[in-house]
C-alpha cells in the first residue's frame, strides 16, 4: 500500500469498502484488496477495463458515479483524475452521495501555475510549445480553492499536503538541495501537487 494512502487506515480505522475512482488498469483496486480493503474500481476506458481485467483478474465497472448505488462506500480514492472533471461539482455531489456517513474521500491533483511556475516559465531559456496536452485539465485548483469547493458541498478537510520528501530522490547533491528547496517553499503553501483527506459531514452544505 502507498506510504501516502497508509493514512487512510490510521483515518478511518475498520473502514472497509474502497472505491477507486478512475481506476485506469486496477493497479490500484489491486493494491487495496492486499492491504484487506474490499476495494472496486470505476473507470470509462473500455480498454483499461479490459487490461484490469487481464492484468489483475480485476472486473471495474464501465461506467459513472451517477451508477454507483447510495451510500455504498466507506472511503472514495481520486488519484490525478479530479482535474479531469469538465463538472467537478456534480462529481462531488456524486460523492458526497455514494460515502457512508463519516465516509472519507482521498484526493491528489497537481498545483499547477503556482508563483513558482510562472516565474520558470517566464525565465525559462526554452519555452514549452503549446499543444493539445497544455489544456487537458478544464479546472486548475490552489489549496485554498480545493478546500472551498469540498466544504461547500459537504466535505470537511481534516490533512492537506503539497510536499513529501518521501517523493523526491536524494541520491545526488542536486537531487537533495532541489528537495530541500521545495521543502522550504512548502512552507508557504507551494508545492507540485496537492493531496488531501477529507471527510464526509452529515448535512451537505455548510451553513455560515
Amino acid at each position: 500500500f502507498p506510504s501516502h494512502d497508509m493514512a487512510l487506515k490510521k483515518k478511518f480505522p475498520g473502514k472497509q469498502k474502497f472505491l477507486d475512482v478512475g481506476a485506469s488498469t486496477g493497479d490500484m483496486v489491486a493494491i487495496a484488496r492486499q492491504a484487506g480493503y474490499q476495494a472496486e474500481g470505476v473507470e470509462t476506458s473500455e480498454f483499461a477495463v479490459k487490461r484490469a481485467r487481464e492484468k489483475w483478474g480485476i472486473q471495474l465497472m464501465k461506467g459513472s458515479l451517477s451508477e454507483i448505488e447510495t451510500e455504498s462506500y466507506d472511503i472514495v480514492h481520486l488519484n490525478h483524475v479530479f482535474e479531469h472533471f469538465t463538472n467537478p461539482v456534480a462529481e462531488l455531489k456524486n460523492m458526497y452521495r455514494i460515502l457512508r456517513n463519516g465516509g472519507g474521500l482521498y484526493l491528489e491533483i497537481p498545483y499547477q501555475f503556482h508563483v513558482i511556475e510562472r516565474l520558470h516559465h517566464r525565465f525559462a531559456p526554452r519555452r514549452v510549445p503549446f499543444s493539445l496536452h497544455s489544456v487537458h485539465h478544464p479546472f486548475f485548483y490552489t489549496p485554498n480553492t480545493i478546500r472551498r469547493i469540498l466544504r461547500d458541498h459537504g466535505f470537511q478537510v481534516h490533512e492537506l499536503n503539497v510536499f513529501s520528501a518521501d517523493r523526491y530522490p536524494d541520491s545526488t547533491s542536486t537531487e537533495q538541495i532541489k528537495r530541500l528547496l521545495w521543502k522550504m517553499i512548502s512552507l508557504i503553501g507551494i508545492g507540485n501537487y496537492i493531496e488531501l483527506i477529507a471527510i464526509k459531514r452529515t448535512s451537505p452544505v455548510e451553513k455560515n
